[in-house]
């Protein structure tokens, strides 16, 4: 079990990487009872086709849920997650279809995993008037509304 702890850190939470940690090591916090984890494959996988950084994030996905509630024993909210609107191969439906792939997990886990799987929280949502704080992750609601038709979901 220990080695393939240690395979799947070094395969999906690299160490001593650009980005990742190791996941059960950090949240192995008694005062804490559940566990959190983001993704930016665009940032992180930039270089790569968005088939690859959609495999990516669903082995992403399911070694964070694994670990979460197989080893750890808490519930798994997805803290942080959205598409670049320049990464490589960026359209307004590769976008949707993201956050539609990644709210169906969720709802499906809550489904038949009586809800281990505990939320997600998308980066992030903007306000009207405020585009100085703008940047390549940002909703604004009132301006996509296929966005909030898949947050409403």
């Amino acid at each position: 079990m220990e080695i393939l702890r240690l395979y799947k850190v070094k395969l999906y939470n690299l160490r001593g990487h650009e980005f990742g940690v190791d996941f059960i090591t950090s949240n192995q916090v008694k005062e804490i009872d559940f566990t959190t984890f983001h993704a930016y494959p665009d940032m992180w996988h930039r270089e790569q086709s968005e088939e690859a950084r959609k495999m990516f994030l669903q082995k992403w996905i399911s070694s964070h849920w694994d670990d979460s509630v197989k080893v750890l024993g808490e519930p798994l909210v997805f803290g942080e997650f959205e598409k670049a609107k320049t990464a490589p191969e960026y359209s307004q439906k590769v976008h949707d279809d993201f956050f539609s792939d990644v709210y169906d997990v969720i709802y499906n886990d809550a489904e038949t995993n009586r809800g281990s799987f505990s939320g997600g929280l998308l980066w992030y949502i903007m306000g009207d008037g405020i585009k100085s704080y703008y940047d390549e992750y940002k909703i604004v609601l009132s301006q996509d509304l296929i966005m909030t038709t898949v947050i409403k979901k």
